[in-house]
């Protein structure tokens, strides 16, 4: 529920955007108001880490330990291999 100091703001959207939110918000867990929030404070973040934690932390929060461990070893990879290719 809303604050009473909180502003209140409406919004038009797309059916298209729409649609990804609802799809989003259901893959998070979240209220359609916390998903709007979640990815207004990201582009508002300069910090291209904390961007992808919050991008797979909803993903992540969901996975076995086993399938988390397979995640983070996948993800470290993909890593090592941008590194390389930045490197040259």
């Amino acid at each position: 529920m809303p604050q009473p100091d909180q502003p209140r703001f409406n919004l038009r959207l797309t059916p298209e955007i729409e649609a990804a939110l609802v799809r989003a918000r259901k893959v998070s867990a979240r209220s359609m108001n916390a998903e709007i929030l979640a990815r207004l404070r990201l582009t508002f973040d300069q910090d291209p880490a904390a961007r992808l934690t919050e991008i797979f932390r909803p993903l992540v929060e969901r996975l076995d330990d086993d399938e988390r461990a397979r995640f983070i070893d996948s993800v470290e990879r993909t890593i090592e291999v941008l590194v390389q290719a930045i490197k040259g």
